[in-house]
C-alpha cells in the first residue's frame, strides 16, 4: 500500500492530509532512519 492510498484510507480532510504529506516529504531522511531500526531487537524483545 502506498503512503497516499493509506492516507485517502484515513478519511482525513484535504487540508490535514496535505499537510501530513508535506511534513513526512519535508523529514523524509529521518524517518528512514528511524524505520531503519524501528524492529531491532532479539525475540520479539523490541
Amino acid at each position: 500500500m502506498t503512503l497516499e492510498t493509506m492516507m485517502s484510507e484515513l478519511h482525513y480532510t484535504n487540508d490535514i492530509e496535505q499537510a501530513i504529506l508535506r511534513k513526512i516529504r519535508k523529514d523524509e531522511k529521518l524517518i528512514d532512519e528511524i524505520a531503519e531500526t524501528a524492529y531491532h531487537g532479539e525475540d520479539f524483545n523490541l
